[in-house]
Order: structure tokens, then C-alpha cells, then sequence
């Protein structure tokens, strides 16, 4: 694979002017905002299936394991050969090839610590290359969504399927091993389409739960409230943080965790079409 050519990226107001054709362009609404991005951030375009498949199989989660130089991204809805079976995801493992050392994905030992962020690379840290894997996510953790880096390994959101049985949760995977259960339904009640999850520093897993799944025919009707759920590993503490919202989708945390952004795509409904009174 021919080398990648790294490029400034912009960082701009609400209403930046028109960037050129496929740079990305990162617009700040809040002042505040701008304290998250380093300046010498750049970016190169890894992978692309706009002149392939046209597949979207880049579309959320996107984790990186520091420590095997490794991203883990998930699909979207993909349909499959046969009109009458319900789509399927994909998850994508990139490994990163960079100038300055050897691919580390597949002979990395199990003592690297994979919670050390890697600092801005420099031109001697450059990715030069990627090697790109699309696996089938174990029958255990259907329709996965939104993932985060957690414990050595990575916690992915499962949202559940139509199949008798699959309740959707929070999977925890180590990397290498199958994933594990970590939370499955609220007091007896399956979730709906748990979406997405960020990691607060004390270790609990913060979660969305919007009904998705139930509006693109692959989740059962939901029999809970669309609700952002926080859950400790530890303590198995399960409770409700926050409800009233139409449709949560992405969480995260500022960098103090004094606040938590959540996306509620309400406006939006599950095959795009827009109501813009909610």
C-alpha cells in the first residue's frame, strides 16, 4: 500500500468556509471546545469504499488499542445476498503500520499496557501503511454499536437482535478471546438498542439505550423508557441517570468529567426522515 500523506486538519467556528473537496473540517460550537484539540493534529485518509463496494463499513465506534497499534470500527446495517434475512454488522480491525516501528498487531505480548495513549505523532511516528481485517462479531454480542477502550480490552454495546434469547447489553472483550457479558437487561427487562458507552474514570460504563433497533426491524418492540444508563463492573450497580430524552444516541465525557455530552437524535427517525417538531 503506497504511503499515506498526512495534511493539516482544520479547526474552525459553526459556519466555517468551504474546505476543500475531502479535507475534514472539525467545527467548534462551544470556546470551550477547543481546548480538546491539539494543535498539530493531522489526518490521512486510511481506508475508503467509495470507489469499491460503497459499503458503510466505517460508520461508529472507531477504538484504538494504543498498545497493538490497533483500531476496531463497526459497520453500519449492511444488507445481506438474500432480500429476506434481516441485515447484518461488521466489525473492521485496522492494524497501523508506522515509519518509526514495526507492525506490532499480531506478535505484541500480553504484558503491553493498552491504556497508555500514544502522544501526537511527529514525522518520524507517521502511519505509512494499514492492514485491514472485516470479522463477523460472535453470535453473543449481536448488532454491536458503539464500543470504548476498557480494562486492557474494549466494552462494545450490543443492541440485540429479533432471535429468541438475545437481549442486547454491554460486552466486554479482551483482545484475542471472546467477548463476556457484562450487563444484559434492567431488573428482568431487556434493553432496547444500547447504542453507545464511554468509560468514567472510576471504572463504571455509561450507556445509551434509545429504540433504534425496534425502529429498523431488527429489535423487538421495547418495553423500556429510552434511558442513559450507568453500570459499575465492580459493584454490578445498574441505575438510570438520565431520562427524558427522545432518542439518546452518542455519550462522552469533557476531559474533567464535570459534564457529559449526550446526543439525542430525536429529530431523526430511524430510516432518516426528519420530524422536526421532537
Amino acid at each position: 500500500m503506497p504511503g499515506l500523506t498526512a495534511s493539516a486538519t482544520s479547526v474552525s467556528g459553526p459556519n466555517p468556509a468551504s474546505p476543500r473537496e475531502g479535507d475534514p473540517v472539525i467545527s467548534l460550537y462551544q470556546p470551550t471546545s477547543g481546548t480538546a484539540f491539539d494543535p498539530r493534529c493531522r489526518h490521512s485518509l486510511l481506508l475508503s469504499t467509495a470507489e469499491t463496494s460503497r459499503n458503510p463499513l466505517f460508520h461508529k465506534a472507531c477504538v484504538y488499542i494504543p498498545g497493538h497499534d490497533e483500531l476496531y470500527i463497526i459497520s453500519d446495517l449492511l444488507q445481506t445476498s438474500s432480500s429476506s434475512s434481516l441485515p447484518v454488522i461488521l466489525i473492521s480491525r485496522v492494524n497501523l503500520r508506522r515509519r518509526s516501528r514495526p507492525h506490532s498487531g499480531a506478535g505484541a505480548g500480553a504484558g503491553d499496557d493498552d491504556d497508555d495513549d500514544d502522544p501526537v505523532g511527529g514525522s518520524d511516528d507517521d502511519v505509512v501503511g494499514v492492514e485491514w481485517q472485516k470479522l463477523r462479531p460472535p453470535q453473543s454480542m449481536t448488532m454491536p454499536a458503539g464500543g470504548a477502550r476498557f480494562a486492557g480490552g474494549m466494552v462494545f454495546c450490543s443492541q440485540g437482535s429479533l432471535a429468541e434469547g438475545s437481549t442486547g447489553g454491554l460486552h466486554f472483550m479482551p483482545r484475542g478471546k471472546p467477548p463476556e457479558a457484562l450487563v444484559t437487561g434492567f431488573y428482568g427487562r431487556d434493553f432496547n438498542s444500547p447504542h453507545d458507552v464511554a468509560v468514567a474514570r472510576d471504572g463504571a460504563l455509561w450507556f445509551t439505550d434509545p429504540c433504534c433497533g425496534f425502529e429498523l426491524g431488527f429489535r423487538r418492540r421495547p418495553v423500556l423508557p429510552c434511558r442513559v444508563y450507568r453500570f459499575h463492573p465492580e459493584s454490578e450497580d445498574l441505575r438510570v441517570v438520565a431520562d427524558g430524552l427522545i432518542r439518546p444516541m452518542g455519550i462522552a465525557f469533557s476531559s474533567d468529567e464535570g459534564t457529559v455530552y449526550i446526543t439525542d437524535a430525536g429529530a431523526i427517525k430511524g430510516e432518516g426522515d426528519v420530524d422536526t417538531p421532537r
